[in-house]
């Protein structure tokens, strides 16, 4: 693809898409992007045909000009590059008299033999608007869309498990700095009406009505959010490439595989409250959450039927569920009578609602006049979820179990009428897959940021810290290991031949940064410094190790970058701990002054007001 995305919403690119003819297991995209002027930043998605295989965004430009490329390994969605396919990218961008830029684009694909990348799904599967026959984009909004598909699986399926991407944006963006409904208009004449739903959200996958999983987001900030100074030309986390969350339903099977149809809904929900210190799940959230997800199926031998027996429930209710334990699950898979009769053996699941355990407070302080002054207010959130079932396959009878433990926490302070505000939040999630791979992870999250806005000017100005990070850490065999970005494990073998139980990503972000927005001139400014860390451990079993409490680290990659003022001041990378020389970082410096988008304090920080009146205006 060599597009130029301009005046583009609701144009995405649209091209064919051939297979090379040669035999491929490995698949790299090459996404490249120059641009030049005043612009926003901007959600890119590519489909083939109704499946996102992709989701960027965009770096906001300079009057000099930038230009970033992005790697990102496709090897997983092999089945969808080995036929034909329609090429759907879209980049929504606008053009006018003040934002001049254009997204100059090139996509290219490398295609490679590798004996060692993990076995890849026989299927994949759009759960999506399904749009590709009229050359849109097929991604869901939510809550404006019901994120239905009623989707027939093949019925010999060894495993499967369901991919989700989503993210917030216009009224979501800053979900993570949402607050309780019930205090929405603490501040109304000072900042204007606040979001709410709390800052809580929960995307939920549902398979005929049943929950099958959960994912707690990372909270993505875009680079034109909290302060733009912050993100040039270090980007947020995951920005380039939003980050795919995968729930396991091989626990599914003896339902999914019956040979008729079932629906896949995707939710997005926030908490409702009562403004007297109760909350529930919500129905709804504000506008809109942007989601696809995607089925990746691996098939038994050709014939055969997958059956079993499941039952759903919350850990923590087990009992009252009647869940089968331990032994006697292992009872049942001995059971000789039972087991002759295994293709007979399909049951709905045993569905008990598993709702979060939700602990919600908020305070208001008022000064001598009555004026609201300070809004306090924390969101705490546990979730357990054990989903599992005795699965039948041509290669016997097993035992298959997809859990989640989840944990969540955000307190929240606005001060000084709604123009100050500090978030602290952190999730904590463990999950473990029916083929023994677990994963734990952790997002903590602050960020502090006040505004001023001059009513005669119009001028206003920002100023944030941020410090953010992500701690994900895999186990279990490599071939199991799907995120590419997390490691290549058979490089990672080759460089540091350990034996390895599983790999540790951690990165982390801090930076300070001010904004200055000029209207009249439509012009803003801002400056600031931002430094990331980031490493990936391979992670070596010690004797008789359990993993994830019992191994030793061994560092594969490191890279430490500090940025100030839109220059690389300082670079450090090691690859297994050997050091790699970068260029003169005179050639990373800056050229001219740091001018960004015009915008609005609300469109930044997800708070404040729409627009500024100047004294144009006033006149």
């Amino acid at each position: 693809m060599e597009h130029d995305f301009a005046f583009s919403y609701g144009k995405p690119f649209v091209g064919p898409f051939s297979p090379p003819l040669c035999d491929f297991t490995r698949i790299v995209l090459n996404f490249t992007v120059t641009s030049r002027g005043r612009q926003f930043d901007r959600l890119g998605i590519m489909f083939l045909g109704d499946t996102e295989v992709f989701r960027t965004s965009t770096a906001e430009p300079t009057p000099q000009g930038i230009r970033w490329t992005y790697l990102k390994d496709v090897s997983e969605l092999l089945a969808l590059f080995k036929r034909p396919q329609k090429v759907i990218f879209e980049l929504g961008n606008l053009i006018d008299d003040i934002y001049t830029a254009s997204f100059n684009t090139t996509l290219t694909a490398t295609f490679m033999y590798d004996p060692n990348v993990p076995v890849a799904a026989d299927v994949i599967l759009p759960i999506s608007a399904r749009r590709s026959s009229t050359d849109t984009g097929s991604s869901f909004s939510i809550p404006e869309a019901n994120a239905t598909n009623v989707i027939l699986l093949p019925q010999n399926v060894r495993s499967a498990t369901v991919t989700i991407s989503a993210c917030g944006q216009a009224d979501e963006e800053f979900w993570f700095g949402h607050v309780l409904s019930s205090d929405q208009d603490t501040f109304l004449f000072s900042t204007g009406s606040l979001f709410g739903y709390s800052p809580f959200r929960e995307v939920q996958v549902l398979i005929d009505g049943g929950l099958a999983g959960v994912v707690w987001p990372f909270p993505i900030i875009f680079t034109g959010g909290v302060a733009p100074g912050l993100w040039r030309p270090i980007v947020g986390i995951d920005a380039f490439d939003l980050r795919e969350n995968e729930i396991d339903i091989t626990p599914w099977l003896p339902l999914l595989c019956d040979g008729r149809r079932h629906t896949f809904e995707i939710r997005v929900v926030g908490i409702n409250d009562d403004g007297r210190g109760h909350g529930s799940l919500s129905q709804s959230v504000g506008h809109s959450w942007i989601v696809t997800g995607k089925i990746f199926v691996w098939l038994d031998e050709p014939g055969s039927t997958t059956s079993g027996f499941m039952s759903t429930l919350l850990r923590s209710d087990s009992e009252a569920s009647g869940q089968m334990s331990s032994p006697q699950i292992q009872s049942v898979l001995q059971d000789p009578i039972r087991e002759s009769k295994r293709q007979t053996i399909v049951s709905k699941p045993l569905y008990h609602d598993p709702q979060p355990l939700l602990s919600i407070f908020s305070h208001v302080g008022q000064n001598n006049n009555g004026v609201n002054e300070t809004l306090t207010f924390g969101v705490h959130a546990n979730r357990e979820l054990v989903i599992s079932s005795i699965i039948y396959t041509s290669s016997g009878s097993r035992i298959a179990t997809w859990s989640q433990s989840l944990e969540y926490e955000n307190r929240g302070r606005f001060s000084d009428r709604g123009n100050v505000q500090a978030i602290m939040q952190r999730t904590d999630g463990r999950e473990t897959w029916a083929c023994g791979k677990s994963r734990k992870y952790s997002y903590p999250l602050i960020v502090n940021t006040s505004y001023n806005a001059e009513a005669t000017s119009g001028n206003f100005t920002i100023d944030a810290t941020i410090s953010r990070g992500l701690e994900m850490s895999t186990y279990g065999d490599h071939h199991q290991l799907r995120d590419p970005r997390l490691t290549s494990m058979h490089s990672i073998e080759v460089a540091n031949p350990l034996k390895l139980c599983g790999t540790a990503l951690s990165t982390t972000q801090n930076g300070t940064a001010h904004y200055l927005a000029v209207p009249a001139i439509s012009k803003s400014f801002s400056f600031g410094s931002t430094e990331q860390k980031f490493t990936i451990h391979g992670l070596e079993a010690k004797p008789q190790g359990d993993p994830g409490s019992n191994e030793e680290l061994n560092e594969i990659y490191y890279r430490h970058v500090l940025a100030s003022n839109g220059t690389v001041v300082k670079d450090q990378e090691r690859l297994s701990r050997s050091i790699v020389t970068h260029l003169n970082l005179h050639n990373m410096r800056a050229v001219g002054e740091q001018v960004f988008e015009i915008s609005t304090i609300r469109a930044i920080l997800g708070r404040g007001p729409e627009a500024q009146q100047s004294s144009l205006e006033d006149d």
